[in-house]
């Protein structure tokens, strides 16, 4: 080979030493690039609408959740986590829109959600789909995990199905306030209905009949026809299914008519919300509840303080913030257990993940992907929610 032709072939190589090392290493910066880009949470919540409140609430507890893990150097070798939140606004069509969105668009790991029943119905063929998981922490109707779903592979509850209450709720009314002939004023969805269902069926087998039962849709303000032909039927009791707006509503316009009768139910009866929104109306309300702010666990102490410095000008925490929280603890430990964000890995690690200091106890999950916390019977004094009872669900 000649010097001048064996020159120009060392400089040859040299370069292509050169741009081969160049872009090895900016290969390099690119998959170190990927593996810090933030670990997507996809939330579906009911930011808009009668039930925003409650809504913003859900989404507060996950990010709450998230923020802890974060502070402490994220996970995965120190990936940060965020939350990616959509308005499913509680309904049906809306909510498949948000995780549409959520999981093809945003490409979440996991989802939170979707906060009512009806809506997480109809999300669930999607999990199935795409092979997501989601992590409920509010809707409480039993065949979400009892029944046979499309989907069921995929969701996880935290939160007690009603169920798991009503048994519990029906002996206090008729062994605890003596109530022989109980009226049910129920909000008209899944969640209304199948308590109806729930509770006709526990309250007879103790020898309480259900002498009226009626339906109200979700943001009236009038309830005073319900409320009066209630009155006609002469219980011992009332009992309700609502969320804080509606149930204030009705306790004060209760009062209104004087329905002087132990008022009880499911729902929001042990918030600030509801006490804030009810005002007087709301003292001597009991509730069967999944979370009050009063419960004397370390945990729970750790996670108020927590919650009223990060939303001061919010009410404490009640299940809308709590339980979601929980369902954000459960979501990091899974990711970190998979050691991966494939949704498939972190559905698989879902089964197997736990927290031994939930706010009200274990968090462990059964072969049905359903979990077991305590639950709490409340009333409401000087504006307070005070515990009355606590009760296992297992």
């Amino acid at each position: 080979m000649k010097r001048g032709t064996a020159v120009w072939f060392l400089v040859a190589l040299l370069a292509m030493a050169l741009v081969v090392a160049g872009c090895g290493g900016k290969q390099g910066q690119e998959s170190g690039s990927k593996a810090q880009e933030p670990i997507k949470i996809g939330v579906i919540a009911p930011l808009t609408g009668p039930l925003q409140f409650e809504g913003q609430q859900q989404v507060n507890g996950v990010r709450m959740a998230v923020e802890e893990a974060n502070k402490a150097g994220g996970i995965l070798g120190g990936r940060l986590i965020t939350v990616v939140a959509e308005d499913g606004k509680g309904e049906p069509t809306e909510s498949v829109s948000a995780a549409e969105k959520l999981i093809v668009r945003d490409k979440v790991s996991v989802l939170q959600g979707a906060h009512m029943t009806t809506a997480t119905k109809a999300v669930m063929p999607l999990l199935e789909k795409y092979g997501v998981a989601m992590v409920e922490a509010i809707a409480s109707v039993p065949d979400l995990t009892e029944g046979q779903l499309p989907g069921q592979k995929y969701f996880f509850r935290v939160n007690p199905h009603a169920g798991m209450e009503c048994g519990a709720f029906a002996r206090f009314m008729v062994e605890k306030l003596g109530v022989k002939k109980l009226a049910m004023l129920v909000r008209n969805d899944d969640w209304g209905r199948a308590n109806v269902k729930l509770y006709e069926g526990e309250l007879g087998k103790r020898g309480c009949q259900v002498v009226a039962v009626e339906y109200y849709t979700s943001g009236e303000t009038n309830f005073l026809p319900q409320l009066t032909r209630i009155k006609g039927a002469n219980p011992d009791a009332l009992f309700l299914i609502a969320q804080a707006q509606d149930g204030a509503m009705i306790v004060k316009q209760a009062k209104e008519i004087k329905l002087d009768k132990p008022i009880t139910g499911a729902g929001a009866f042990a918030s600030d919300t509801f006490v804030s929104l009810a005002k007087e109306a709301a003292n001597g309300v009991y509730g069967v509840v999944t979370y009050a702010p009063s419960v004397k666990t370390p945990a729970n102490e750790r996670f108020v303080q927590a919650y009223q410095a990060a939303y001061p000008k919010m009410p404490l925490p009640d299940k809308y913030a709590a339980m979601p929280y929980l369902a954000g603890k459960i979501i990091i430990k899974a990711i970190e257990k998979a050691g991966s964000t494939d949704p498939a890995k972190v559905r698989d690690a879902l089964e197997q993940v736990s927290i031994e200091d939930g706010l009200t106890g274990p968090i462990v999950f059964d072969e049905k992907h359903q979990a077991h916390p305590n639950i709490y019977v409340t009333v409401i004094e000087n504006g307070t929610a005070k515990i009355v009872e606590e009760l296992p669900t297992k």
